[in-house]
Order: C-alpha cells, then sequence, then structure tokens
C-alpha cells in the first residue's frame, strides 16, 4: 500500500466469521497492526486498523475477486489505492 507514509508492504492474516472479520498486519520488525471494526458485506470487505498504537488511523475498504482484493484506504485527509493476494 502506497500512501503520504510511503509503501507498506505486509503478510496479512484475516480471518471471518459471518459478517465479521478480524485480522493482523505483520509489517515486519516484530511490528504487527490489528484490524479493527472489520465488517463482510458479500464480496465487499471494510476494516480499520492504527499504525503503531498511534493516532494514525486508516479505514479500509476493498471488493475481493478469487485471491485478490482491491480498495481504497483513507488517512490523514488522503485517499490511496491499496490490494493484496492470497499467497498460494
Amino acid at each position: 500500500m502506497s500512501s503520504q507514509m510511503g509503501f507498506v508492504d505486509a503478510t496479512v492474516t484475516i480471518k471471518t466469521d459471518g459478517d465479521s472479520l478480524n485480522g493482523l498486519f505483520d509489517v515486519g520488525g516484530g511490528r504487527t497492526w490489528a484490524m479493527e471494526k472489520g465488517v463482510v458485506d458479500g464480496n465487499s470487505i471494510s476494516f480499520r486498523i492504527n499504525r503503531d498504537g498511534t493516532s494514525m488511523t486508516y479505514s479500509m475498504n476493498g471488493d475481493v475477486s478469487g485471491d485478490i482484493i482491491n480498495g481504497t484506504a483513507s488517512g490523514l485527509g488522503s485517499t490511496v489505492d491499496w490490494s493484496m493476494r492470497r499467497e498460494q
């Protein structure tokens, strides 16, 4: 994901339970960002992450298509595109 703060490359674990979603971004170096307020609605997902426990919060939305999720992340007054793919 690209943002005003640069590019973020992470291993992401996502779990769903009905229409609830939770998970964790492992950004390396012992740093993890938990997903909060995750929702699944058909093929669409949304969640929030707080970067390194600071007040920097990203609101993230995406659409799942096969092994790919494409979406937008909003934070610090800007919106950027992001994508994830399932490892095989």
